[in-house]
């Protein structure tokens, strides 16, 4: 009789209960989603998250490579949480990320208490208690998926994984501060209910969006300047702009001075 010798990782699978197994899977595909989604929109948007990283307190100089680096270790903890083999490092690392936002937080608390800190899309979150609930409730999420992991192996795939997701973060970063051929703005606009020429003098529009903190800041320091309009858009209107297409739902009716 052939017996067939089975790794010590795939005897403990074996071994361990079927509840363990489905809340391990429950928690581990949570956290991936979690962190994923997360990380590769930081990615995707590097220079918004670097105005974002200055809000909550981190010195400009350092905004755009926390940024990347944040976008990466999200990224790759969602990855590695995900994949068995290596889940027990996404699972610390994905923990070690979340102690260190809720201690970040939790020092500056005072300073950023009611502050946007969306790090999910379309969902909207502020610094308050609920924060440091939220977060433990994840972390709870990460310790599960990781206590109940296989030893993790396989160093140098997961090196190439780093690498590629550093390769995707890197691409992106570039597009994003690439040149941009802009937006050509109307003839006239109406101010105030007068028209107003775009054509004559030096006029300077600014697009700003009223949730973000930083451009409100901004738009009220540059009310001081003469020839200065502010129009109000959503996220989505200057991503529009961004990319080089004129906004759709931008009116040019009724727009006020800064």
């Amino acid at each position: 009789m052939t017996e067939i010798a089975l790794p010590s990782s795939a005897v403990t699978d074996f071994d361990r209960p079927g509840w363990k197994t489905a809340l391990n899977w429950v928690a581990a595909v949570l956290i991936a989603l979690l962190f994923l989604v997360s990380g590769i929109w930081k990615i995707t948007d590097l220079p918004r998250w670097s105005v974002m990283l200055h809000q909550f307190k981190v010195p400009e100089n350092l905004t755009l490579a926390s940024a990347f680096l944040l976008g990466v270790s999200e990224t790759l903890a969602g990855v590695l949480i995900l994949v068995p083999r290596f889940r027990r490092w996404g699972a610390w690392l994905s923990s070690l990320l979340l102690l260190v936002f809720m201690v970040y937080v939790g020092i500056f608390y005072t300073d950023l208490s009611g502050k946007d800190c969306s790090c999910f899309p379309l969902v909207k979150r502020a610094v308050n208690p609920m924060f440091f609930v939220e977060d433990g409730v994840m972390l709870a999420l990460a310790v599960i998926a990781g206590l109940w992991a296989r030893k993790s192996e396989s160093l140098r795939i997961a090196g190439v994984i780093l690498g590629a997701v550093v390769v995707f973060a890197a691409v992106s970063l570039g597009v994003a501060m690439g040149p941009h051929k802009g937006v050509l703005a109307p003839p006239s606009i109406t101010v105030e209910g007068k028209p107003f020429s775009l054509q004559e003098g030096k006029v300077y529009i600014f697009f700003f969006d009223p949730e973000c903190l930083h451009c409100l800041d901004a738009a009220r320091k540059m009310s001081k300047m003469n020839s200065c309009i502010a129009v109000r858009s959503s996220a989505f209107q200057i991503q529009e702009m961004r990319e080089g297409h004129t906004p759709r739902r931008i009116g040019w009716q009724g727009l006020q001075p800064c």
